[in-house]
């Protein structure tokens, strides 16, 4: 039993690996495994096809908003007190986009 994550398993590696019948990838992918060698090998490879799907669609969302808004360089002027130094009661840092 093999788990590997960045590691390739060449055609090469998994002659060498005489006793071998499983590789667990532990990512969405399995572009590290030589799935043909594996084949006539008859060694079975999964992965994790679900992989941080959730974390993935939250960042997501959160970048779409860094762009549209620039919500950390606000936060910076904010930190160095730009806000308080605004002549308005909004701070406008950057022009806001509405989703």
């Amino acid at each position: 039993i093999v788990f590997t994550n960045k590691t390739p398993l060449n055609k090469t590696v998994l002659s060498k690996s005489k006793a071998l019948k499983y590789i667990g990838v532990l990512a969405t992918g399995y572009n590290v495994v030589d799935i043909e060698a594996t084949r006539q090998k008859g060694i079975v490879v999964t992965n994790v096809p679900d992989y941080s799907s959730v974390s993935v669609a939250q960042f997501t969302m959160a970048l779409i908003l860094e762009l549209c808004h620039h919500v950390g360089a606000h936060n910076k002027a904010v930190q160095q007190g730009d806000w308080i130094k605004s002549k308005d009661f909004s701070f406008w840092n950057y022009p806001l986009i509405e989703l």
